[in-house]
């Protein structure tokens, strides 16, 4: 399914594995997605988790789970 702005996604597992800061705080919690970029190999997501203030990127988006549309 297509990834937009405005979406709801989880973090998948190997998200918290994976990307170069800690995000462990973040397990669970959804975050919408805010900004889409292209680039050669595959879109990378910037996405705010509003519970905790905190906005994260680049997040590939094979690393996310899509919850719901905007």
């Amino acid at each position: 399914m297509r990834i937009d702005p405005g979406d709801l996604v989880l973090l998948r597992e190997e998200a918290f594995e994976c990307l170069e800061h800690d995000c462990s705080d973040l397990k669970g919690l959804l975050g919408e997605v805010i900004y889409i970029s292209s680039v050669l190999d595959g879109s990378e997501l910037t996405i705010l988790f509003s519970e905790k203030k905190r906005i994260i990127y680049p997040v590939p988006q094979p690393f996310v789970y899509h919850v719901a549309q905007a």
